[in-house]
């Protein structure tokens, strides 16, 4: 980057934890894979993972994205969603925004 100065992380858009996770369900259904079936991909005990993952509590990391692309033949960048909203938690019943 030639000018350090005129970057601003904060200007950068989040990735929507429940929008990703709805993106990241609709394409499984689309590609006709069930979460049994991903489960035995993965290698994972349970199905518990996958559905974190589809209801945006929490994302699979990027070794599992690469292999998700690769699984709905999409690009790595189309499944995840975007918005500029200050990511919110709820923190012992307080509403915090995390933009970090």
């Amino acid at each position: 980057m030639d000018n350090i100065d005129m970057f601003n992380a904060n200007e950068i858009p989040n990735v929507n934890l429940i929008k990703t996770g709805k993106k990241l369900k609709e394409l499984r259904l689309s590609a006709n894979f069930t979460v049994d079936q991903l489960q035995k991909i993965f290698g994972f005990n349970n199905p518990t993972t996958i559905y974190k993952w589809e209801a945006g509590r929490c994302l699979p990391d990027i070794n599992n994205m690469f292999v998700l692309k690769e699984l709905y033949k999409v690009s790595l960048e189309s499944i995840y969603e975007l918005d500029n909203e200050p990511e919110v938690l709820f923190l012992f019943g307080l509403k915090v925004y995390c933009v970090c």
